[in-house]
C-alpha cells in the first residue's frame, strides 16, 4: 500500500445518539434538530383512578438531549401532569373529552423545538 492510500483510510462509526465518529472527530448530522416520530394515540382514562405513566419522550428524537417537556394547546385534564421528562401521569378528578392537546419537546440549548400531534384524552366516570 503506498503512503497515499494509507492517507486515504479513515476510521467511522456512528454512537448510539446517532454522532458520526470521523477519525477521533464527532460530528452531528445536518438534521440534528428535534423532530417528532409519534403520532399519540388518544387516551381513554377513569375519573378518580390513578392512570399508568405514560412516556411520551420516546416519541421525540434529536442529538441535542435532554430534551424538556411541556404540555402546548389545550390544557391537560385535572388531575394529570406532564413532568418535564415527558412522563404524563395522575389521576384525573373530573369526566371530560379534551381535545387539542399536544406535547412539545425543546433540546438542551433551547434552540429547537418539535411539537406532537393533536390528541385527546377522555376521562370517563367508574
Amino acid at each position: 500500500m503506498s503512503r497515499s492510500q494509507r492517507h486515504l483510510r479513515e476510521i467511522r462509526g456512528v454512537d448510539s445518539a446517532g454522532q458520526i465518529l470521523v477519525n477521533g472527530q464527532i460530528f452531528v448530522p445536518a438534521d440534528a434538530a428535534v423532530s417528532f416520530k409519534g403520532p399519540i394515540a388518544d387516551l381513554v382514562l377513569v375519573q378518580n383512578v390513578a392512570m399508568d405513566p405514560v412516556d411520551l419522550s420516546v416519541e421525540f428524537k434529536g442529538y441535542d438531549t435532554p430534551f424538556a417537556f411541556t404540555s402546548v394547546g389545550t390544557a391537560l385534564p385535572a388531575g394529570l401532569a406532564l413532568s418535564g421528562a415527558g412522563v404524563l401521569s395522575g389521576t384525573p378528578t373530573t369526566v371530560a373529552v379534551t381535545a387539542g392537546v399536544q406535547v412539545r419537546a425543546t433540546d438542551a440549548t433551547d434552540s429547537d423545538v418539535a411539537n406532537s400531534n393533536l390528541f385527546s384524552i377522555t376521562v370517563e366516570a367508574p
